[in-house]
């Protein structure tokens, strides 16, 4: 059965989710003195400025924005090798 982009998409945001997740949850438990802190912690945050949508009746304000560490990258990573082993 082939998987469509919409499949790979999601993976992808489930792994960098939990990937990101993994990492705070690492970078708190080891504490800010730990040297492998850093590693856990640092993360880029590319994000689209914000857009707005004005009805009259309501202003609607739309805007995002990822916070990637290393974790949530090597989730993705895992996943797409994952996906592409599917059959």
């Amino acid at each position: 059965m082939k998987h469509g982009l919409g499949f790979f998409l999601l993976l992808l945001l489930i792994s960098a989710l939990i990937g990101s997740a993994v990492g705070e949850i690492a970078g708190f438990l080891l504490g800010p003195e730990s040297p492998a802190y850093q590693f856990f912690t640092s993360a880029a945050t590319p994000a689209l400025n914000p857009s707005e949508l004005d009805l009259i009746l309501v202003k609607l304000t739309f805007g995002a924005a990822l916070h990637l560490n290393l974790t949530a990258l090597l989730g993705m990573i895992i996943a797409t090798i994952a996906y592409l082993r599917l059959p």
